[in-house]
């Protein structure tokens, strides 16, 4: 889709696109500048009319809306889910990725790492305490800003816990914290540890484990990793849903 297409589509809601556009496998992306105000944004335009995709994309938006005013979390500047169009458009982030920097020189650093990771666990920490699991974190969806800020997009898969079983809401909220322990690995090494969910994934948790305990890593850093990649018998009856 041109960027002409773009304009034409969100010019009634006071969007005017700028390149590049990216496309995803429901959506496009791109930034964008708010006419008037002239605030830079950047806009997720579905593209799927899947009624599942349509669901999920509306119930991000009502997160985003949640979460206004938190921590961490880009501010929805407009949103619309006519049957015809649905986007939103959040506030434009300014920093890097966790993935960027973990693959520049500064990456080598482990100090300012494990700074960020401990960020991202208190961020983690305050949206499992509002009722919310975002259930798809990863390097390159963790920005840390100029000020030194952390900041977390994409809540496409995010979901409110708060009326859940008990069990469904540890489930939910065990993709988070698994998830901060393979972030933390990328970051010290440059690579992802393994394909998120994978089928293997029990099998590959043991594998990985055995290379953390022959890394070499300061001990405060190799316990935090094993933590996170423990074998089944490792687990407490609680955590056993990181293996499901």
């Amino acid at each position: 889709m041109s960027l002409g297409t773009l304009e034409r589509r969100l010019a009634p809601h006071g969007l005017r696109p700028q390149g590049p556009v990216r496309r995803r496998p429901f959506s496009l992306v791109f930034p964008a500048r708010q006419d008037g105000t002239g605030r830079e944004v950047f806009v997720k335009l579905l593209t799927s009319r899947a009624a599942g995709v349509r669901r999920n994309f509306g119930r991000e938006i009502e997160i985003l809306r949640a979460l206004a005013g938190q921590p961490g979390v880009p501010a929805l500047v407009a949103a619309g889910t006519g049957q015809d169009q649905a986007f939103h458009a959040c506030e434009h982030l300014r920093g890097r990725s966790l993935l960027d920097i973990a693959r520049s020189p500064e990456g080598r650093d482990l100090a300012p790492l494990l700074g960020w990771a401990k960020a991202l666990a208190d961020w983690i920490s305050a949206l499992h305490r509002l009722g919310i699991a975002h259930r798809d974190l990863s390097p390159d969806h963790v920005f840390i800003e100029p000020d030194g800020g952390l900041a977390v997009i994409d809540f496409g898969m995010a979901k409110r816990t708060g009326d859940l079983p008990a069990e469904e809401r540890l489930l939910c909220e065990g993709y988070d914290l698994q998830a901060l322990g393979m972030i933390l690995w990328e970051t010290i090494c440059g690579q992802s540890i393994f394909p998120y969910r994978s089928p293997a994934l029990a099998e590959v948790l043991r594998r990985e484990a055995a290379l953390v305990r022959g890394a070499g890593l300061p001990a405060a850093v190799r316990r935090w990793l094993l933590d996170c990649f423990a074998t089944p018998s490792e687990f407490t009856p609680d955590q056993r849903f990181f293996l499901r």
